[in-house]
């Protein structure tokens, strides 16, 4: 291969990145600018809140990402039969995965019930614990939801339809803001819920979004060829299997890098409410740019298994230095010292 066709791949492979990158890295970001505008909503409601509601925020985050990377075995393995041209493929384990969604998110709902005397026992103050509850018993409905969009977008994003991704969530993340705070500040005539009115509006966005998605699967003529949602009462397990063995480590790395934040939070719960409030404000806006190379990532395992589907090696390996090349330039971004100048102050203060 010339060097003109080297770099002419190269290219295009920044081109197909980007076409998939700047989606789902906006897609990520909006969804963790909900959890600032919550943390911002929280901090009005008083101290005690948002220390509860931001721990309770970082327990369910916990969860519903070690179960959302249980799915997301879907992604490299649709990308695979993508690259493939395996089309019966594509649709098993679409469905299969939706089927683990409701599988992995069942016993997870329940252990999220059962989470207010694990709560004490680990030192936080019982008015810390009361509100954390309340927030838990009413987003846990919204686990299954969450976990579903995670199956689905994987599914598109492997097929290489992840623009509308972006949009959803956007929509979504609008959405659960404006309600956040007329359900929490009880305005237009809506009675006032507090914290558990900002886990309803979520709960409520996680549901739209999810169906939202599900729609667009079901009526793009590019993705309902697929017929992903016909024969959805058949079981394959030995593609469950597939996904299990392929998605549970990457569940067990999601939940062991969330459950990192979490372990510190409840050591801040210790030290005090304020203490735990101020770590909750400085905790989400470290998440915002957490998110920009996670969604790189996304697309990332995309082109690397298409790439593979296609037994093209020379791809994989320019998929995943276009992808070292990116995060790199974003985290040196991050870092320049305009991001840091002294003159600048928080918008907390």
């Amino acid at each position: 291969m010339t060097v003109i066709q080297m770099q002419n791949r190269l290219q295009t492979e920044v081109r197909e990145f980007f076409k998939l990158a700047v989606p789902l890295a906006s897609a990520q970001v909006a969804q963790s600018a909900t959890g600032f505008a919550d943390t911002v909503m929280m901090g009005r409601m008083g101290a005690d809140v948002l220390a509860a509601g931001g721990l309770a925020a970082i327990v369910f985050l916990s969860i519903m990402t070690a179960t959302s990377g249980i799915v997301m075995g879907v992604s490299p393995l649709i990308a695979e039969a993508f690259g493939a041209g395996q089309k019966t493929r594509i649709q098993n384990v679409a469905r299969q995965g939706l089927w683990l969604a409701i599988l992995v998110s069942i016993p997870m709902m329940i252990l999220t019930a059962h989470l207010d005397s694990w709560m004490s026992h680990a030192g936080q103050t019982e008015t810390t614990v009361k509100l954390a509850n309340t927030y838990l018993d009413i987003m846990l409905w919204g686990l299954f939801p969450a976990v579903g969009f995670a199956a689905l977008r994987a599914t598109v994003s492997a097929l290489s339809q992840a623009r509308p991704v972006m949009f959803i969530v956007v929509a979504g993340t609008a959405f659960n803001i404006v309600w956040n705070y007329i359900l929490g500040f009880g305005k237009f005539g809506f009675p006032q819920m507090g914290l558990a009115g900002l886990a309803l509006a979520s709960v409520m966005a996680l549901w739209g979004m999810f169906v939202a998605l599900a729609l667009y699967v079901f009526i793009n003529p590019r993705l309902k060829n697929y017929r992903i949602f016909q024969e959805l009462h058949r079981l394959r397990p030995r593609i469950l299997w597939e996904l299990v063995w392929v998605g549970v480590p990457i569940g067990l790395f999601s939940g062991l890098e969330t459950g990192f934040f979490m372990v510190i939070m409840f050591w801040m719960g210790t030290l005090g409410t304020e203490a735990l409030a101020a770590h909750q404000i400085v905790f989400q806006t470290i998440m915002v740019v957490f998110m920009v190379p996670l969604g790189i990532s996304y697309a990332t395992t995309v082109r690397v298994g298409q790439w593979l589907g296609r037994k093209d090696f020379v791809g994989v390996q320019q998929a995943a230095w276009v992808s070292m090349g990116m995060s790199t330039t974003l985290c040196l971004g991050f870092r320049s010292p305009c991001c840091y100048s002294p003159n600048r102050r928080s918008a907390f203060i």
